[in-house]
């Protein structure tokens, strides 16, 4: 159920996530429909060799909610994000990842925070087990730069 309140956008940039995109549709639509709200989501593509762009034409054709920006070039994750963000209707951008590794179910906890009066809401990995050591360290200073920013 969505009404004529607050909106909310979702922002994800995709590159050949064919095999992602249907069940972060569906786990994004369920939990955004849980938050009682006007929502959309912006898959900011780059070009992809697979199938996601074909799915996300799909998607658009069953749910008008879905919207699709294709970049002209590889621009890469943050630049697609950038683009997403541009494009947003919303009265807050939520930019989230299509691999999933991040579950879409936390976007409700978010939007709580948000209508508490947060201006900047995050989420952070509490374990990043199995991830390479400069994987770790470029995180601990992303999230160290949005603490201090924010």
């Amino acid at each position: 159920m969505t009404t004529n309140g607050p909106m909310v956008s979702v922002v994800t940039p995709a590159y050949n996530e064919e095999g992602n995109v249907e069940a972060f549709y569906e786990r994004t639509r369920a939990t955004l429909e849980q938050c009682n709200l006007s929502w959309e989501i912006i898959f900011s593509i780059d070009p992809s060799t697979d199938k996601t762009e074909e799915i996300l034409a799909d998607l658009n054709r069953r749910d008008h909610r879905v919207k699709i920006i294709r970049m002209s070039r590889r621009f890469g994750q943050h630049m697609a994000a950038i683009a997403g963000m541009e494009a947003s209707s919303g009265d807050a951008v939520v930019v989230i990842d299509c691999d999933l590794q991040d579950p879409p179910e936390l976007i409700r906890e978010m939007v709580e925070k948000w209508r508490m009066g947060y201006d900047v809401v995050y989420a952070q990995r509490r374990s990043r087990a199995g991830e390479y050591p400069t994987k770790r360290l470029a995180s601990a200073l992303f999230y160290k730069v949005i603490r201090r920013v924010s």
